[in-house]
C-alpha cells in the first residue's frame, strides 16, 4: 500500500487493453485499493490523462472514441460531463479560481472552462507542432510545458515550460516534459524521456533528482512527501498498438509500473503498484479530510494479479482471431 499519510490517493491510466479501459481510474485509500468501473464512459482503448478536484468533484480527461471531460462525485458516479468540438487529445487539467483549464495537445490549444457560466474559451493557441501537454496557473500568469518549444521560441532548445502571459520560455531543454506544479516554494515539471524530477524557480533550474523510467505524474501527500509516477519507456503506445520491441527477460525486468516516493528530495522507497494498464499519466491526492464514497458496484478491489490475468486473456482472445 502506497503510504499517503492521510489523503486518499487516486491515478489515471491513459495506455492499456481494450478490457481494461473502462478500469483506468484507480484509488488507494490507505486500506484498500480499487478501480472504478466505468462502463459506458470509456468506449474501445483509451484510458483516462488529466485529473483534477474542486468542491466535492472531481475532473478527469478522457481519451478514447469520444474525448471529453468527465465528471465524477464523492461516490465516484458519474454526474455530468464537459464536451467541446475543440477537444483533441486531452492531456492535462489544472482548477485556477473558478475555471477549469485543459491542455489539448493534437491542436496546440490551451481551453478554459468557466465553472459559472459553462463556458468554454480559448486561453491559447499554439497549433499542433508544440504538443502542450500540460497547463499551470500561477498567481499571475499561465505556464505550459511543451514537447517543441522551438515552434513557440524560435531559441529554445527541446522541450520545456513557456510563459503564456510573459510570451517567453521559463525553462527548456527537456525531453517530452509533463506534470507541471508548484512545490516547496517554487515548481516543479518531469523531464519524461530523460528520467527527471526538475525543480526551478524564475531563476532557472534549481536541480535535477534522476529516476528510472518515463516519468510523469506527481503528488504531495499529508507529510510532505513527493510521489512520482514511473514506467516502461515508450516502446507502445495507445496510437502506435503494433510498435512492440522485441525483448529478452533482462531486457523488460524493469519494464513495469512503479511510484517512487522522495523524502527532502532524497528517494526513500519505490512501489510497485498493481494497475489496469501500461502507464500512468497523472497522480491525485485529494484534500485533507475529504473521502470518497462509492457503492460496492461501482468499484472492482485490486487483487495482486488479476490485471495480468486480464491481459493473457485478451491476449489469448486475439490470437484466436488472428487465426480463425
Amino acid at each position: 500500500m502506497i503510504d499517503t499519510g492521510s489523503g486518499v490517493l487516486i491515478a489515471t491510466i491513459c495506455n492499456t487493453i481494450r478490457e481494461a479501459s473502462r478500469y483506468a481510474l484507480w484509488v488507494s485509500d490507505g486500506t484498500r485499493q480499487y478501480v472504478v468501473d466505468l462502463s459506458g464512459y470509456i468506449l474501445g482503448p483509451g484510458g483516462l490523462t488529466g485529473i483534477a478536484y474542486r468542491d466535492k468533484r472531481l475532473y478527469v480527461a478522457v481519451q478514447a472514441a469520444e474525448t471529453r471531460v468527465l465528471v465524477l462525485d464523492l461516490a465516484l458516479n458519474v454526474v455530468g460531463s464537459i464536451v467541446d468540438d475543440r477537444f483533441r487529445e486531452l492531456h492535462s487539467l489544472h482548477v485556477a479560481g473558478d475555471a477549469l483549464f485543459m491542455a489539448s495537445p493534437a491542436n496546440g490549444l490551451v481551453l478554459r472552462h468557466d465553472f459559472g457560466t459553462g463556458d468554454t474559451d480559448v486561453v491559447a493557441d499554439f497549433g499542433r507542432p508544440s504538443w502542450v501537454a500540460g497547463v499551470h496557473v500561477t498567481a499571475d500568469d499561465v505556464w505550459i510545458c511543451a514537447h517543441n518549444l522551438s515552434f513557440i521560441d524560435a531559441a529554445a532548445q527541446g522541450g520545456g515550460v513557456y510563459s503564456v502571459r510573459r510570451g517567453q520560455t521559463v525553462l527548456d531543454g527537456l525531453g517530452k516534459p509533463h506534470t507541471l506544479m508548484e512545490y516547496r516554494g517554487g515548481f516543479l515539471v518531469l523531464d519524461s524521456v530523460n528520467s527527471g524530477v526538475v525543480i526551478f524557480d524564475l531563476a532557472g533550474t534549481r536541480h535535477v533528482i534522476r529516476l528510472e523510467g518515463w516519468l510523469r505524474g506527481a503528488a504531495v501527500t499529508a507529510k510532505g512527501r513527493l510521489l512520482v509516477a514511473g514506467g516502461p519507456h515508450r516502446l507502445v503506445s495507445r496510437k502506435n498498438p503494433a510498435d512492440v520491441v522485441e525483448q529478452g527477460l533482462r531486457d523488460t525486468a524493469t519494464n513495469r509500473l512503479q511510484v517512487f516516493e522522495l523524502d527532502d528530495e532524497t528517494l526513500t522507497r519505490t512501489y510497485l503498484p498493481e494497475m489496469p494498464g501500461f502507464e500512468i499519466y497523472d497522480l491525485l491526492i485529494l484534500p485533507a479530510g475529504i473521502d470518497l464514497t462509492p457503492d460496492e458496484d461501482r468499484i472492482v478491489k485490486v487483487e495482486r494479479g488479476m490485471f495480468a490475468r486480464l491481459y493473457y486473456a485478451a491476449l489469448m482472445k486475439g490470437l484466436a482471431r488472428g487465426n480463425g
